[in-house]
């Protein structure tokens, strides 16, 4: 059921990689006005084909910043300046962020433009407030207690996607995830009958 939950969420440009909180926190990208400045670039991406070169070169590399940590850089500045004066031609005069991302990921672009892809799901996912974040962490606490010290990862992702975005647990066919379950429960099966006798007691009962 997890993974076809997870699969929901790829369908929809999310990639669950890791649940425990890294990625962009700094304060200036929780600030909605910060936030505006940074992604001014993609709000009106019809009309960066008429923009001036020096301006968009400077307002890419003003995100790419916002986008860096440390040593790592989530895009290239002189890449999605190239990548936006292409895709301006390409969308509509009334195209918004979102109306990009949906060309995109419709046409299966991500791999021509993998810069202003990132960038485009990133300004859309930024949340309003801090408040579905703090919510976040505290499923969390609920759900890694210290009965679940030992979790894996694996299954601690399983978990908060299901509790987090129970919304689309909806849109999965139960069906299909009880026969996904039973056919990965069959070699399971097949080994502990094993080691039972066919009276069904276990080995170390005889």
């Amino acid at each position: 059921m997890t993974e076809l939950l997870i699969s929901n969420l790829q369908k929809h440009g999310i990639a669950i990689m890791d649940m425990r909180g890294q990625g962009p926190s700094t304060s200036a990208l929780r600030s909605s006005k910060s936030t505006a400045v940074f992604f001014s670039v993609l709000y009106n991406t019809p009309t960066i084909k008429d923009m001036d070169t020096a301006a968009l070169t400077r307002d890419c590399a003003t995100l790419e910043r916002a986008l860096t940590y440390g040593d790592s850089r989530d895009i290239d500045a002189k890449d999605l300046c190239n990548e936006l004066k292409v895709l301006s031609r390409r969308l509509d005069s009334e195209a918004k962020p979102l109306d990009a991302l949906e060309y995109i990921s419709r046409h299966q672009m991500a791999s021509l433009y993998p810069n202003a892809f990132v960038a485009q799901r990133v300004l859309l996912t930024l949340p309003v407030t801090v408040a579905s974040g703090e919510r976040t962490f505290s499923k969390l606490k609920l759900i890694k207690n210290d009965l679940r010290s030992t979790m894996s990862q694996e299954r601690l992702n399983g978990l908060a996607t299901i509790s987090i975005d129970h919304e689309l647990s909806y849109e999965i066919n139960l069906q299909q995830a009880v026969h996904a379950f039973a056919a990965s429960s069959q070699t399971r099966v097949a080994e502990t009958s094993l080691s039972y006798q066919p009276c069904g007691l276990p080995l170390a009962c005889l």
